[in-house]
């Protein structure tokens, strides 16, 4: 019957004893507690591994018990062989009659009615006494005796336990117990020189010597049986069962029972020592799952599961770099989209400018060919600043992919500051009446970057400059060591109307202008020029930056690697 699972869309079949005719049988006690365990088994590993501790305990006892049926019975074979088995019999047989005729306890009268005794299977060989022990004996004494014969150093049948056989000589009566009685007389006490087994013909005979109270020989006890108790074929089969029942029994007993409640408990015990880190570890990966990028495990122990514990909180560690690293990506992605979207608005606004101021010259200059000269002047100028704008904005471009070959190698930071001083000294102060002064030490301050480059990012610094500072102003350009010892830093300082507070951060962004009545009047770029020489900077790996207080001026510091520095 297939039933389909609440949390699920898979159908599964019953068990098959679900639907047997014999369902009663899942009522009985062993099922409930079965299908408990399986259910819990399933859930828990704890439940498991205390399974293991109780199934060892178990295995164990059945393991002994096979091992110790075998070695018994095997030991059984190999001490007490079917070969010498009757002489066996006849000598605990003479041992019981020599002790009781020493203490004077059998008259010879009674010696008949021992040997019938001994023969019915009465009376056996003393096991002795003592504390509890377990005990199987292979063969068992006295068992199949068919009868039981004294007989003199004439072999003369003195006491049987067959009364007709009294008074007879032993060769009249079995000619077959002649040879062994014959050897017992003479005083052989090999067992197997003593025993006759000749199953397929029917003799099974064995004897022993006997001695009176001062060690002589007076006779010889014999013995016929029906077969050799030593169990053989299906009857060794058999024996060793019962040994292993009966090993088993005395296990469980002993063992077993007293076993298996401590090893619950402390299978249980250590499988919540084993399973409590494996649930931790479980717990903590569900949470990462769910979001939770700091769920770790605490590490116990140097084993296979604090391994497991380090290999997940460092896959947790990797996986949540790898998302860090990916969520930056990402922000950087749209920062990037969001600064081309912007660099499209500001180029198409910074374009439209120009273009539209030299279309509406053109157009004057048609409607009035008179001022063609001031129109073109007007043109020409508008087309170089467009010009200016694509150049800066190509350069910004390979600069920032990389596609500008920018060298690093050791140069004077103090004659690429005078370099700069003197290439836009003498215009500044013709047309802007604005004073320089360069001020370097005399000894070279070599520094790792390209010189062509830093000559651009200076003279783009003091172009700046000029255009926010007023006529009359100081422009500073210099070159020292760094205050802290690690560098050396260029200076470009103006004395115009400083840089608004709020507008610091975004000086070197590209498009920003953070305040065009700075200019002055002489007019404005488009906003690139600090873009670029930032680039260049951090290309050089240096780094660039501005200080100001409005109303007194601003400075720009770059500061790079010293030849010999750290």
């Amino acid at each position: 019957m297939a039933r389909r699972h609440p949390d699920s869309r898979i159908e599964y079949n019953d068990p098959w004893w679900r639907n047997a005719p014999w369902t009663w049988l899942r009522f009985l006690l062993i099922v409930p507690i079965y299908t408990s365990y399986r259910r819990r088994a399933d859930e828990q590993l704890k439940w498991r591994l205390a399974f293991s501790h109780v199934s060892v305990v178990l295995a164990s006892i059945a393991l002994i018990s096979v091992v110790g049926a075998t070695l018994i019975v095997a030991a059984a074979i190999i001490l007490a062989p079917p070969s010498s088995e009757p002489a066996r019999d006849a000598r605990s047989i003479a041992r019981i009659i020599e002790r009781a005729e020493q203490r004077e306890l059998l008259t010879d009268s009674e010696l008949s009615g021992l040997l019938i005794a001994i023969q019915a299977g009465f009376i056996e060989p003393s096991r002795g006494s003592g504390n509890l022990r377990f005990r199987l004996d292979f063969p068992v004494p006295f068992q199949y005796l068919e009868t039981v014969w004294i007989v003199d150093k004439d072999l003369n049948i003195t006491t049987a336990s067959d009364a007709r056989l009294a008074g007879t000589t032993l060769l009249g009566s079995n000619p077959d117990a002649f040879a062994v009685s014959y050897r017992a007389i003479a005083g052989n006490t090999d067992l197997a020189a003593l025993s006759e087994v000749r199953p397929e013909n029917g003799v099974i005979m064995g004897a022993y010597p006997l001695l009176n109270g001062d060690g002589e020989i007076v006779g010889a006890v014999v013995v016929e049986k029906s077969r050799t108790a030593v169990p053989q074929g299906f009857d060794m089969l058999r024996t060793a069962l019962l040994a292993m029942g009966e090993i088993g029994v005395a296990l469980a007993v002993f063992v077993a029972i007293p076993a298996v409640p401590v090893a619950l408990i402390t299978g249980f015990r250590r499988a919540g020592a084993i399973s409590q880190p494996v649930a931790e570890l479980a717990e903590a990966a569900g949470r990462f799952a769910n979001g939770d990028l700091n769920a770790r495990v605490a590490v116990r122990g140097e084993d296979e599961i604090a391994r497991l514990e380090s290999e997940f909180n460092r896959m947790a560690d990797q996986l949540g770099e790898s998302l860090d690293e990916e969520t930056a990506h990402r922000s950087r992605a749209e920062q990037l989209l969001a600064a081309n979207r912007q660099l499209v608005s500001n180029v198409s606004h910074e374009v439209r400018t120009p273009i539209a101021v030299v279309r509406s010259h053109l157009e004057a200059l048609i409607d009035d060919p008179e001022h063609v000269e001031e129109f073109a002047a007007i043109a020409m100028r508008e087309t170089d600043r467009l010009e200016r704008l694509v150049e800066d904005l190509f350069q910004l471009t390979r600069i920032e992919s990389h596609l500008m070959v920018i060298t690093s190698e050791a140069i004077d930071a103090s004659s690429v500051a005078r370099e700069a001083y003197e290439s836009l000294a003498e215009p500044a102060r013709r047309e802007n009446g604005i004073t320089m002064i360069c001020e370097t030490p005399p000894e070279p301050l070599l520094v790792y970057g390209d010189r062509v480059r830093l000559v651009q990012v200076l003279q783009n610094l003091i172009r700046n400059a000029i255009r926010h500072t007023p006529e009359g102003g100081i422009i500073l350009v210099s070159a020292e060591p760094a205050e802290d010892g690690d560098g050396v830093t260029l200076h470009v300082s103006d004395t115009g109307s400083g840089i608004p507070e709020e507008h610091l951060p975004h000086v070197f962004d590209r498009f920003y202008r953070a305040d065009p009545s700075r200019t002055q009047g002489r007019g404005s770029g488009a906003g690139l020029g600090l873009a670029i020489a930032r680039s260049l900077v951090e290309r050089m790996d240096g780094t660039i930056s501005v200080e100001s207080d409005p109303g007194e001026g601003a400075s720009f510091t770059i500061r790079l690697r010293q030849v010999g520095g750290q």
